[in-house]
């Protein structure tokens, strides 16, 4: 019995983490008030607590079957000397007393009772000590100790209130719980108030931050042994004081602050019977946001005397009105500014080296000085105009024209310089081959009449480790060729830069710079190299090679943007962010570029090309996409490329699946990553006036015609010549048109309308 019980005890006291203790006074609980009714007293009968004196406090607990003689079942309170205590006597019966505090019990009160006891037996005896409210009947927890023949302290275990002892009186028994007579003394009762046990597995962040007009989340969640129930709490006094939070009653807690919201805190309680505990305190910041911009700003590169203007683009939306500043080198440009719309755009002059600035696009959003008289907020754009020599462009360029076809390849002249490449460690035959991509060059128009043929692991093409290829310094760089696999076997190096050894200057004993086709089970190009701050930096196309098709293949590293970009036929297919340049080697390092092969691990004849290479050119810049050795690009694919992020780039993907092709949104002047551009109509036909409005791309980017037809059966379209068309707003090259229809058609019973753009 009394394992069972220190168990159950145990389990019990664990569910709570129990505070100090307080005594509870009991009546009487040393004895020491009144006379002793037993031995040493002059009485002639033993007659209980509650006999002649009565025993201050304490009560008989059981039935006195033979007062006054030695015999089972008597039990009183003795002088010993000065001091008083009490004894019960032999028998097998419940003897006892039992005294009342006044106490109220409270949830999740824990008690503990302590007393002096002995045996009057060397065979010692036990000692059972009961909780109890109200009336010796509502038993709430017991306790039985066994006592020797020396007075001794003795604790009762934390025994905790019951849901039905809540509101009661507590009051303790003391009885003997075996044969002999024992003596008991100094009876105490003492009370904890139970912490809860709640944990919170999920605290609301101390800090959180959002902008007007965004939602906040704030979550915990707690365990416990009890069921709990959850109340956040708001304070605007830095937790002074706190108020609930009206219908907040869940883990979760979401709300749309305003401004006026700033400072606010936030904290959730949960509670269970044995009390409420607090999450930590979470501080919110509300502020207003910054212009977001949804097309930025791209910089130039252009080369002098080819191009009359370049025009920087920049789009953004905002709580408020947007107001637009355009600065060149720090100078505001007074006539480029622009109010209360979503977009700006600046045109320059790109003549002249002279040209080449740094151009900056203040946006100003006023929603925060409009509603709450704050700072407005401003997002700041800049943009490189770069404006080249044509002369000062190129560093080195291989065409592999000086050559016969079928010939074999022993050096490659450079049209650009003196930066001759010659092939080493030939294990193979490299020839020139009449296998081109076309019969003049893109974009320069010049003759293309030979390529190389790299068959099996052919030598590599070694450029001099004197000339200006090795000794410029690539800040920024754009290197482009041609490349056709014959096969994807392994890594495939189109053109590469080796290390000194290994160790050499750069990490991974790798070369310092690859364009290459990646292993068989990836077959992905990429361009990984060393930068100028001894890092290892890494693009990877998105797009997996295969054989037999000619790639026009450029890396580009804008030191100025920060960015290196991997382009394939001129669309963007891998970028990174934080490119400072490429590493400048000591001079007279043995570095030299290379042309199909790579360097790995200190070997410099390995990932051989197995194809055909050409039209490879270094430059000293950050070309744009319209500067490569490529066909000018179509309005389409200059538009598409302008949206890097989009999943499928041809005319008939619908990236944003708002039910718009990019063709179709490309025509009408939409966005092709947003779903929620998606109605070129931005004014339905007026059926009185036959007035409508709808966006186009201006016809001279886009090259279409748009054409209004009707039909009232939806089976047939007719042109109507005499609709007219009015450009009424422009914003960049979106032009807005309003049109009228011809005035026939508006006696039709049905009509329906459409613009066509082919």
């Amino acid at each position: 019995m009394t394992k069972m019980y220190l168990l159950l005890a145990a389990t019990i006291f664990a569910a709570s983490s129990v505070q100090a203790q307080t005594d509870i006074p009991l009546p009487n609980g040393n004895f020491e008030a009144g006379q002793a009714n037993g031995w040493g007293d002059g009485k002639s009968g033993f007659n209980g607590f509650d006999g002649v004196p009565d025993i201050s406090g304490w009560s008989n607990y059981g039935t006195i079957f033979d007062a006054g003689v030695e015999s089972n079942g008597w039990w009183g309170c003795y002088q010993n000397d000065q001091n008083f205590s009490a004894f019960i006597a032999n028998g097998s019966g419940a003897y006892g007393a039992y005294n009342t505090s006044a106490y109220t019990i409270q949830a999740g009160d824990v008690f503990t009772i302590g007393f002096v006891g002995k045996s009057w037996s060397a065979a010692g005896s036990q000692i059972k000590v009961t909780l109890f409210y109200d009336s010796p009947f509502n038993v709430i927890g017991t306790f039985t100790q066994d006592v020797t023949g020396t007075y001794a302290q003795y604790s009762s275990i934390p025994i905790g209130a019951t849901a039905g002892s809540v509101g009661g009186t507590v009051g303790v028994i003391i009885e003997k719980a075996g044969n002999n007579v024992i003596a008991f003394d100094e009876v105490t009762l003492s009370v904890s108030a139970a912490t809860s046990d709640i944990t919170f597995t999920l605290q609301p962040p101390e800090s959180v931050s959002k902008f007007v007009g965004e939602s906040l989340t704030l979550s915990a969640s707690a365990v416990s042994s009890d069921q709990i129930a959850f109340q956040w709490q708001t304070s605007t006094d830095s937790g002074t004081t706190w108020a609930d939070v009206d219908g907040a009653t869940d883990a979760t807690y979401t709300f749309w602050p305003s401004f006026a919201d700033t400072g606010a805190q936030f904290r959730l309680n949960a509670t269970n019977t044995g009390g409420t505990v607090s999450s930590t305190v979470s501080t919110l910041t509300v502020s207003y946001p910054v212009p977001t911009v949804t097309k930025g700003l791209l910089g130039h590169t252009v080369v002098s005397g080819t191009n009359s203007d370049v025009t920087f683009t920049a789009e953004a939306t905002g709580l408020g009105s947007l107001t637009f500043t355009w600065s060149k080198d720090g100078v505001v440009i007074p006539e480029a500014t622009s109010e209360g719309t979503l977009g700006s755009s600046l045109t320059v002059s790109a003549l002249t080296v002279a040209d080449t600035a740094t151009y900056t696009l203040v946006i100003t959003d006023d929603a925060a000085f409009t509603i709450s008289g704050q700072p407005a907020t401003t997002v700041t754009l800049t943009a490189q105009l770069a404006v080249v020599d044509p002369s000062a462009t190129t560093v080195a360029y291989y065409r592999f024209e000086e050559g016969v076809n079928g010939n074999t390849l022993t050096s490659a002249a450079d049209s650009a310089g003196a930066n001759i490449m010659n092939v080493v460690d030939m294990t193979a035959v490299t020839k020139y081959s009449s296998n081109v991509l076309a019969p003049t060059v893109p974009k320069t128009g010049a003759m293309n009449t030979l390529a190389t043929s790299w068959v099996g692991d052919s030598g590599g093409l070694v450029a001099p480790i004197d000339g200006t290829l090795a000794t410029t310094n690539f800040t920024d760089f754009t290197i482009e060729c041609y490349v056709q696999f014959d096969d994807l076997t392994g890594w495939q190096t189109i053109v590469g830069r080796d290390d000194t050894g290994d160790p050499g200057l750069g990490v991974n004993a790798s070369s310092l710079f690859y364009l290459q086709k990646m292993g068989a089970d990836i077959n992905k190009i990429r361009a990984d190299f060393i930068t100028a701050t001894n890092n290892q930096f890494t693009v990877e196309a998105n797009v997996t090679a295969v054989t037999g098709q000619w790639y026009h293949v450029a890396v580009v590293g804008d030191s100025i943007a920060g960015t290196c970009s991997l382009y394939i036929d001129g669309t963007l297919v891998g970028s990174g962010n934080g490119f400072p340049g490429l590493l400048v080697p000591p001079a007279g390092s043995i570095t030299p570029w290379t042309i199909g092969r790579g360097y790995y691990g200190g070997n410099n004849n390995t990932d051989h090309v197995h194809g055909s290479i050409d039209e490879v050119r270094f430059s000293r810049v950050a070309l744009p996409v319209s500067e490569f050795l490529l066909p000018d690009p179509n309005p389409f694919t200059a538009w598409i490329n302008a949206y890097p992020t989009l999943s499928d780039k041809t005319p008939g993907g619908d990236p944003d699946h708002d039910g718009m092709t990019n063709d179709q949104e490309f025509a009408f002047g939409l966005d092709p990553s947003s779903g929620a551009s998606v109605n070129p109509i931005t004014e339905l036909p007026n059926k009185t006036t036959g007035i409508f409005s709808y966006t186009r791309l201006n016809p001279a980017v886009s090259g279409r015609t748009y054409t209004v037809k009707t039909s009232t059966t939806l089976t047939g379209w007719t042109t109507d010549a005499g609709a007219g068309q009015v450009v009424t707003a422009t914003n960049g090259d979106v032009q807005t048109v309003t049109v009228t229809l011809s005035g026939a058609l508006l006696s039709q019973p049905k009509l329906f309308v459409r613009v066509s753009a082919e």
